[in-house]
């Protein structure tokens, strides 16, 4: 959904901010969800190279890759 983003003139929506213990649980939760996003990224960029690395050194070269299971 677009919520608005093509309709010509129309404004923005902002979000709502709380105050007090509600906002200090909601910075928390955005601060581990971005941990949580960078975390997930370099995992997965390790994972694309354990699996190229494994498909080139196993058909290539002809070197055993049983550690990459594990990895």
């Amino acid at each position: 959904m677009s919520h608005g983003i093509d309709i010509p003139g129309a404004s923005p929506i902002e979000p709502l901010l709380h105050e007090g213990g509600l906002g200090v649980l909601e910075a928390a939760m955005a601060w581990i969800n971005k941990g949580v996003v960078v975390f997930g990224m370099i995992a997965l960029l390790i994972a694309a190279f354990v699996l190229t690395y494994s498909v080139f050194s196993r058909y290539l070269i002809k070197a055993a890759t049983d550690w990459q299971d594990e990895v």
